[in-house]
This record gives C-alpha cells, structure tokens and sequence, in this order.
C-alpha cells in the first residue's frame, strides 16, 4: 500500500490531534511546539503525549505509511518540522 499522506496534510492532521489535547489554551497552529503544548501529566500512562504520538502513529500507518522511528527530541520540534520526519 503507497502512503497517502503529504507533509500538508499529516501537518493538518496533526494540528487537529493536538488542538484536542493540548491544555494551555493555546491557539494551535503548525507553528506550536510539542513539548510546550503537549504536558506529560495524565492518568497513569495515558498522557496528552504518549496520546498524540500513538494517534499519529495511527494515522500515519492507516494510510499506509510506514511506521519510522520517532526523533529523540520531537518535543522540541514544532508540528510542521517533525510531520515530513514521519514520512
């Protein structure tokens, strides 16, 4: 299966999984940084971060994408830095 994903629209998509999870009140944009948006307080495991990278992961895999390996530092990257790294 080809991937059916581009840089704009995982971009796209990626703002809209974070804009759902992010708590700062922060408007959210392709311009907003991971690890000021994304808190690692949650329940148990289940944390806006750990939340957001399994839906991208989701969503990079069901439109059959392969499944790479995340930078060490993706929370300091912004949303349109880190989505053609998934591709």
């Amino acid at each position: 299966m080809a991937c059916n994903l581009t840089d704009e629209s995982l971009t796209k998509a990626m703002v809209s999984i974070m804009r759902d999870l992010s708590t700062t009140g922060s408007a959210i944009s392709k311009k907003s940084v991971h690890g000021i948006e994304l808190t690692d307080k949650g329940f148990g495991t289940a944390t806006p971060r750990r939340l957001y990278k399994s839906f991208v992961r989701f969503t990079v895999n069901t439109n059959g994408c392969e499944d790479v390996t995340w930078p060490t530092k993706w929370l300091k990257l912004t949303i349109e830095d880190l989505a053609p790294r998934l591709l």
